[in-house]
Order: structure tokens, then sequence, then C-alpha cells
């Protein structure tokens, strides 16, 4: 079999992918040692500057999502961008019932916890604290 199609990949968005997602890693892991070493202690001082470095991620990432749905060449129509919004929309839905569901109902059953449904249903409304993106 011929292998011979052309591949559209931007190099240099995979390079910028690569880095982002290290970037969000360091995050994850330099903020456990921020969050649990005495303020102004050599631990604290060096996972905190880790973690301001590694902030640099999320911005790539959207930048990179901005540079690919506002390419030029690219033909769009409304009806594509208000299909492009639904599946937003429904994704975001999703996943904020299940926070609201695992913050608010299944770890206090697992905790013997009073369940708060009102607080469910607000953050269902409002969206997990992480999803400003």
């Amino acid at each position: 079999m011929n292998n011979t199609q052309k591949s559209n990949r931007i190099i240099s968005y995979d390079i910028l992918r690569i880095i982002a997602t290290l970037s969000i890693v360091m995050i994850h892991t330099a903020a456990s040692f921020v969050l649990s070493s005495p303020v102004g202690s050599f631990e604290f001082t060096v996972s905190n500057f880790i973690d301001s470095l590694a902030r640099v991620g999320v911005p790539i990432f959207a930048m990179i999502s901005g540079a690919l749905m506002l390419n030029e060449n690219k033909k769009t129509s409304i009806t594509d961008m208000l299909l492009h919004a639904l599946k937003i929309f429904g994704l975001l839905l999703f996943w904020s019932l299940f926070y609201a569901v695992c913050y608010y109902i299944a770890i206090p059953i697992i905790t013997s916890k009073p369940i708060n449904i009102a607080a469910a249903f607000k953050a269902v409304i409002d969206g997990h604290y992480h999803f400003w993106f």
C-alpha cells in the first residue's frame, strides 16, 4: 500500500503542545509542594518558582486553539460555529454535572456527610473552578 498522503500538521504547533503539556504537568506537580511547604522555605521558593514558570502552558494552549480556529484559509459557516458551540456547551454541562455529583453527592456518601443537593445544582450552573477556559 502506497502511503503518499500529505500531512497537514504544523510541527511548530506540535512542539508548542508538548511544551504546554509538560508545563501543565509541572503546575500540578509543583502546586502540591507550594501548598505543603512552609512559606519562605527553600522548598516553597523553588516549587513556587517552577509553578510560576509553568503557568505559561494554559495561554499556549489558548493561542494554539485560536490559531487553528481562526485559519483564514478555512471556510466556516454560522452553522459550523453554532454546532461547535453546542458541542462545547454539551461537554461543559457533562463535566460540570460530573464534578457536582462527585463533590456534593458521591464524596459525602463515602465520607458519611450530608448531601447538599442545592450546592450540587449551583455547582452545575457555575461550573467547576478550572473551567474558566
